[in-house]
C-alpha cells in the first residue's frame, strides 16, 4: 500500500471513529455521557503518562550507549589546555565533545546558508 492510501484510510477511520463517538455519546444522555468522557479521559491521560515514561527511559538508555566522556579524542584533534603564560598557564579552552578548540569560533554554519555569528 502506499503512503497516500494508507494516510487517506487513516483519515476515513479516524472520521468515522469520531463520528462513531459523537452518535454514541449522544445516544447516551448527557449525565452519562459526561461520566463516559471521564473515563476515557482518565485512561488517556494514564497512557499519555506512561508512554512519556516509556520514551523518556528509552531516551535516556540511549544517551549512556552513545556518549564519549571519558574517551580520549581521535588522534590529530587538539588536546584541551592552556596557554603558557608570565603568571602560569591560561584556563584551557572550551573543547567540543570532538576534541575540535572552539576559543576562536565566530559562527556556525547549520546547513545551507545559515550562519549563526556569536558576538562576545
Amino acid at each position: 500500500m502506499g503512503r497516500y492510501l494508507t494516510a487517506a484510510l487513516g483519515g476515513v477511520f479516524l472520521v468515522a471513529g469520531v463520528g462513531g463517538v459523537i452518535v454514541f455519546l449522544t445516544s447516551e444522555g448527557l449525565d452519562r455521557a459526561e461520566k463516559w468522557i471521564s473515563i476515557s479521559v482518565g485512561i488517556g491521560s494514564l497512557l499519555l503518562g506512561a508512554f512519556g515514561a516509556v520514551l523518556a527511559w528509552k531516551s535516556w538508555r540511549h544517551s549512556i550507549a552513545t556518549t564519549t566522556a571519558g574517551t580520549p579524542p581521535p588522534h590529530g584533534h587538539p588536546q584541551p589546555g592552556g596557554v603558557p603564560q608570565a603568571g602560569g598557564t591560561a584556563p584551557a579552552a572550551p573543547v567540543s565533545p570532538e576534541g575540535i578548540n572552539l576559543s576562536n569560533a565566530k559562527g556556525v554554519q547549520i546547513g545551507d546558508h545559515n550562519t549563526q555569528n556569536n558576538k562576545f
